[in-house]
């Protein structure tokens, strides 16, 4: 049934979005549907000449037709630039691995959704897309900076109070920088945002987009640079390195380890990474996670751990058999050192159970834990900048671990609660969120209990599924409003 209907879901599309071999044909002929005066004609006509859409077999291009979730999914990727990974998993049961749409829809997922996509999660890609919704990711994806509806500006639409409350400051953002201006019936304007988009009024939002800010939409130079990349070509630079690191292929990736540093003034590791720059640094390239302990010198990379590139960096997720310039920098108070680059490819693990080497590793762990316990009776809950507000306890049960924790406050110095972050690390003994990402978030204040079990998927940490047999360190994160934050302790515990 899946299959049968994700052979639905992309005829549909194709008949949606149009063919990019037929887009050309639209841009000389124009669209029988779209006459001269249209008021969307010269967006529409832009965003086919930056082959962000295109029209239909028959000629036309539909303007009036309302946005799918999926059509949102692959114009945001393709407007946007937003990267792809190839034969990606489904997070969602109704849309099928070999679904031509699957590879658009996995790379919208961080703007089309606040959260992990939990288990069994449908994507009804025909849904149509509400308006509210459909700006918070478009300026989610763009990157705009989100400004704070705290001001007058939403107050000359008369139906401001219908905007949900997750989507009240895109809004305002996108009405500041002239990307939606609503419409004026009668006295009033309205904003409309429980309304559907068309087709053209999509066109018109992006067109503005490309016009009034520093986003540029359509696939630049760079971008094809970077997607059609393969192999790098040239060798790693070392000619500014402060310090030695070594990479040694285990059976589940790569181990690295680096000499100790100073701790005076430190602040943190990053393990930063580049397919195609071989001299990637920090923060420009991104960073595969960031180790706050000055006596922590070594981390794992396996195939499929998440790599964050909000500043910059060529790619999202560390592939088997593709070569990476790998470096660590260790970033201080007053400055940064840098290590040497290695380029090196990463072998690939069939077994879903942890080497011996990673074994090997998780013991040490223990070890240097237990040495160091007779300095702190709390060693299993280690604290280094982020200090302790609420109580977590975990209890271990038959298949899992039980978490509860303290009930959270509903604000905190003026700002709302969101969520909760349940957060865990293998080599991070103090994790934080969003640095170490997280497995599920809890959008219920009165929910203060989380179940975790063998094979949870993580996401964006130093692992992508809870193991038996490998421990971790676990704590609950609350989120408020404007990035304000409460921690509980942290827990070292394995899952079985």
């Amino acid at each position: 049934m899946k299959k049968i209907f994700a052979g639905i879901i992309a005829f549909s599309l194709i008949l949606s979005l149009g063919s990019f071999n037929s887009f050309a044909q639209g841009r000389t002929n124009g669209f029988s549907d779209v006459p001269r005066d249209h008021w969307a004609k010269t967006a529409i006509e832009k965003l086919v000449s930056k082959d962000v859409v295109s029209g239909f077999p028959d000629g036309t291009f539909k303007p009036g037709k309302k946005i799918s979730k999926a059509e949102l999914a692959v114009i945001l990727v393709t407007a946007l630039n937003l990267e792809t990974q190839d034969n990606p998993q489904s997070s969602f049961i109704d849309i099928d691995n070999g679904n031509w749409a699957c590879k658009y829809i996995e790379a919208s997922i961080p703007y089309m959704y606040d959260g992990e996509i939990k288990p069994n999660t449908k994507f009804y890609p025909e849904r149509e897309v509400f308006r509210e919704d459909l700006i918070k990711a478009l300026i989610k994806a763009a990157k705009l900076n989100v400004e704070s509806s705290d001001n007058n500006r939403l107050n000359k639409f008369a139906d401001a109070y219908e905007l949900s409350d997750s989507t009240r400051r895109y809004m305002n953002t996108a009405v500041k920088n002239k990307i939606v201006a609503g419409s004026h019936e009668g006295d009033n304007w309205y904003l409309n945002p429980k309304g559907k988009v068309s087709r053209a009024e999509l066109a018109v939002m992006l067109a503005g987009m490309d016009d009034r800010t520093s986003v540029k939409i359509g696939r630049t130079e760079q971008n094809k640079r970077n997607n059609n990349s393969e192999k790098p070509k040239h060798e790693p630079s070392n000619a500014n390195k402060d310090f030695k690191m070594n990479i040694d292929k285990v059976s589940d990736g790569l181990y690295l380890s680096w000499d100790k540093l100073p701790a005076n003034k430190f602040k943190y590791y990053k393990v930063v990474a580049s397919l195609g720059n071989g001299n990637p640094v920090y923060p420009n390239d991104g960073y595969a996670t960031y180790i706050t302990d000055a006596n922590k010198t070594n981390y794992n990379i396996r195939v499929g751990d998440s790599y964050t590139n909000r500043a910059g960096g060529d790619f999202n997720k560390f592939e088997a058999g593709k070569k990476y310039y790998i470096r660590i920098t260790a970033v201080y108070e007053n400055g940064k050192k840098n290590s040497n680059v290695i380029l090196t490819d990463i072998p690939y693990n069939e077994a879903n159970n942890p080497s011996d080497e990673l074994k090997n590793k998780h013991e040490q762990n223990d070890n240097n834990r237990q040495n160091n316990s007779s300095n702190n009776d709390n060693s299993d809950q280690t604290q280094t900048n982020v200090k302790t507000e609420f109580n977590l306890n975990i209890n271990k049960i038959s298949n899992g671990l039980n978490l509860k924790w303290d009930k959270q406050a509903s604000s905190m110095d003026g700002f709302n609660f969101r969520f909760y972050k349940v957060v865990a690390s293998i080599d991070n003994n103090n994790p934080v969120y969003p640095a170490d990402g997280y497995t599920v978030y809890i959008t219920d204040l009165n929910k203060t209990d989380h179940h975790i079990s063998v094979g949870d998927s993580y996401t964006n940490g130093d692992f992508n599924k809870f193991q038996e047999g490998v421990k971790y360190n676990i704590r609950i994160t609350a989120v408020y409003e404007d990035k304000h934050y409460r921690n509980s302790n942290v827990i070292y515990m394995s899952v079985k």
